[in-house]
């Protein structure tokens, strides 16, 4: 394995924790926007 394959794959990992972080809190965001969105239904 050369030191610049070593370099991309790490880089590759770095980027798929990051789509996967990227995705957890637009989930996230989501269920909140929904749930808060029931909240001023009901309240209304």
């Amino acid at each position: 394995m050369s030191p610049n394959g070593l370099c991309a794959m790490l880089r590759l990992f770095l980027w798929a924790d990051q789509v996967k972080f990227f995705a957890v809190s637009a989930i996230f965001f989501g269920k909140i926007a929904i749930f808060s969105t029931a909240i001023n239904d009901l309240l209304r």
